[in-house]
């Protein structure tokens, strides 16, 4: 990107700033040399990308795995991937504080689950039951996209993923006897 700048090309940087924050704590608060964990899934091409800004030591945990999460003596830096699911930041935060293991240990949590997200979650929680039927929309890939759709299946049992024509073919002959369909997308969908 710096040659590209140097040679007079114009690069805007568009990546979602929820992620570029994620970069910056990872990047700032490493260059001071404390330790740092990211929760997410170490395959995921956010995390990956994110744990690229580190200068000093970064351990990738999985959320099934957060009960194994060790701090050590340093002060310990704890971020999560955007697309986790809000429980899963209070699940780790508790563990963190009621475990007599960590009570001489200094870690700070950033909270860096992205806000649409959690938004797009807590509404179909909140209205997935007042429906005959959801439709999920978005890449069956997408960390974010899946995790909405986990939540709407724990609302509503006539829960549907859905990327594109082919999949609603599919889905024609279930929802027919549906009255009432609400429709969400992942926050990566285009509208």
């Amino acid at each position: 990107i710096e040659e590209m700048q140097s040679n007079g090309v114009e690069v805007l940087d568009l990546t979602c700033p929820v992620v570029k924050h994620i970069h910056n704590v990872i990047s700032e608060q490493s260059a001071m040399g404390k330790d740092l964990i990211m929760i997410g899934n170490p395959e995921h091409d956010e995390v990956i990308a994110s744990i690229s800004y580190c200068t000093s030591h970064i351990e990738v945990v999985p959320p099934s795995e957060i009960e194994k999460i060790k701090i050590g003596e340093k002060e310990t830096i704890i971020v999560f991937q955007t697309t986790i699911l809000p429980s899963i930041v209070e699940k780790l935060s508790n563990f963190l504080k009621q475990s007599s293991f960590f009570l001489n240990k200094t870690f700070v949590i950033y909270n860096t689950v992205c806000y649409t997200t959690t938004i797009q979650q807590n509404d179909i929680s909140l209205i997935g039951n007042k429906f005959d039927a959801i439709i999920v929309v978005g890449d069956t890939r997408s960390s974010n996209t899946k995790n909405l759709f986990d939540v709407a299946k724990s609302t509503n049992k006539n829960c549907y993923f859905c990327e594109g024509k082919k999949d609603i073919d599919k889905i024609k002959k279930s929802l027919k006897e549906s009255s009432s369909i609400a429709i969400t997308a992942g926050a990566s969908t285009p509208r």
